[in-house]
């Protein structure tokens, strides 16, 4: 039985409601999870883009990908997992909160009355396999982009860990994470929704964000960032969480390859008679080469399209 329903002739009187965030709707959804608004979610994996939508996530296959940095909270987020973390699936955190201030209203498991005092939030609450300390309640920011290289011009949830938000002060390096990416765009006048960002990777072993100007947004980019920032759907991004459940992994397929056409069979060699000498050992031919298989292009993401398409 479809979820979907077809309402026809709503009378002038009773106008519709853009989203169910903070109208009458909001009171009977609390507490049954999920947010109406189904947005596409970017996420890291061994140093690899992946983008997620209701539970079917599919790999960009690059390390390397241009965004518009379209908004963000005003503010670094917090959220503290209890137990071992399942690879493959998406779990609401134990507590969470947005503003990075108290617990959110919705979690039901809160670790304290406040941020501040919460012993999760202690340095030195979490330790890693290797001994090293670090906190068990994780600080991230949470950052809506587009994806022009996709043709995504629509809003895209990105959390940067808190390892990728500033330098550690050891570093030195000409690398940028978030802090001082955004700094040097002031330095210059741009706001970051005026230009596409490169997103890419350091060196460390485990998935840390830098951050590179890679050109200007088009003119038809900047219309569709400044129509997103006005839009309902903008402040529904920033509040969104996904259902949790197990990631359903979308494969691309690769471009069938092209069959080589048939060589020509030769004609018949005439073989004259020669004197009769000693047979020589034949040479081995050489192996054939393998034909190596063509490397996917922009048109094999026909399913990732689909898979955000309203």
């Amino acid at each position: 039985m479809s979820t979907d329903m077809i309402v026809k002739d709503r009378p002038n009187f009773l106008p519709a409601v853009a989203s169910a965030s903070g109208t009458v709707m909001a009171e009977f959804m609390e507490g049954l999870g999920g947010n109406t608004v189904d947005m596409p979610v970017l996420s890291m994996r061994g140093k690899e883009f992946r983008l997620r939508r209701d539970g079917q996530e599919v790999s960009l296959k690059t390390q390397l990908l241009d965004v518009v940095l379209v908004g963000s909270r005003g503010n670094n987020s917090r959220r503290f997992y209890a137990g071992q973390y399942v690879r493959g699936e998406v779990k609401a955190p134990t507590c969470a909160s947005s503003d990075g201030i108290k617990p959110d209203a919705g979690v039901q498991e809160p670790q304290a009355d406040a941020c501040a005092t919460c012993p999760q939030n202690v340095w030195g609450s979490k330790r890693s396999a290797s001994g090293g300390k670090g906190k068990a309640c994780d600080d991230y920011r949470r950052v809506l982009v587009f994806i022009p290289s996709k043709n995504i011009l629509k809003p895209v949830v990105l959390d940067i860990p808190a390892t990728s938000l500033r330098k550690r002060k050891d570093e030195t390096g000409p690398e940028m994470q978030l802090r001082e990416y955004l700094r040097a765009l002031g330095r210059h006048g741009i706001e970051p929704y005026q230009c596409v960002t490169t997103l890419g990777f350091t060196d460390d072993e485990y998935p840390r964000l830098v951050f590179s100007f890679a050109r200007w947004v088009s003119q038809d980019e900047h219309a569709a960032v400044l129509a997103c920032r006005e839009s309902d759907e903008f402040a529904a991004a920033l509040d969104h969480q996904e259902e949790e459940g197990a990631i359903v992994e979308q494969v691309i397929a690769p471009p069938a390859s092209k069959k080589a056409e048939p060589e020509p069979e030769p004609e018949p060699e005439v073989i004259k008679a020669e004197p009769e000498q000693e047979e020589k050992p034949k040479a081995k031919a050489a192996p054939k080469a393998e034909p190596e298989p063509e490397p996917a292009g922009d048109d094999d993401l026909a399913d990732l399209m689909a898979l955000l398409d309203d």
